[in-house]
């Protein structure tokens, strides 16, 4: 379960890295080449609505990128996660410091119970859910370069400090943020989000579709933790 478990996590990573890879490529080759604000907002879009973009894959072009991976070895998986964000670096590599790309794991508080067992503790008899082999591999792998954030509402706090390894007599390996942003209702929510796209969108159906999903997704992120700590 573990080493699935590991190979999966790669899978998703590594193709997010380099679809990334390739979007910023593609801005930089353009007539007005690689615009941070636009472009951020671009690929934000990108991954909230994949199907804007159409090609030869299956509907979700990140879906169908980690479903190609599914035959790469571990091995292979992490060599290419150091590949490409090197590369990455070389790209976007910021005047005066380090790149630091963030990991972003949402309803944090379904995999605080989900695949409760399949996993065991240190102790080889205690179980655990997903969240701790997520912690594992993130925090082995990639936690140097890879800043974690864990949002999600009613996070149980002690839940997460057992999954993490950190006792009352140990300093917690992250720090808790609250009331991060939250709606009422979905029209609130559409009119801030019409702050930041063209009113040239607004009357499409893929507009629509966007608004749907961020309704969904976005309306309750009321908590949040960031790891910012190695693991050892």
């Amino acid at each position: 379960m573990q080493h699935a478990t590991e190979r999966r996590l790669l899978q998703l990573l590594l193709a997010r890295l380099l679809l990334l890879n390739l979007f910023i490529e593609v801005a930089r080759s353009s007539r007005t080449g690689l615009q941070e604000k636009e472009h951020r907002r671009l690929w934000t879009l990108l991954q909230v609505n994949p199907d804007i973009i159409k090609g030869h894959f299956c509907g979700d072009i990140f879906a169908d990128l980690t479903a190609r991976l599914r035959h790469t070895t571990s091995e292979n998986l992490r060599d290419l996660v150091e590949e490409v964000h090197t590369k990455l670096c070389c790209l976007l590599r910021p005047p005066n410091g380090e790149l630091i790309l963030f990991n972003v794991l949402d309803e944090v508080q379904e995999a605080l119970t989900l695949c409760m067992g399949d996993y065991q503790s240190n102790d080889r008899i205690t179980p655990c859910p997903l969240l701790r082999e997520t912690y594992r591999v993130w925090s082995i792998i990639l936690g140097s370069k890879f800043p974690l954030i864990l949002s999600g509402t009613g996070i149980k706090y002690h839940v997460i400090d057992e999954i993490l390894g950190s006792g009352h007599a140990k300093a917690r390996p992250y720090a808790r943020l609250h009331d991060i942003g939250a709606f009422d209702d979905p029209c609130s929510q559409a009119a801030y989000i019409q702050h930041y796209f063209p009113p040239t969108l607004f009357s499409s159906s893929a507009w629509m579709a966007f608004l749907s999903r961020a309704w969904v997704w976005l309306r309750g992120r009321y908590q949040a933790l960031f790891i910012h700590w190695k693991y050892h």
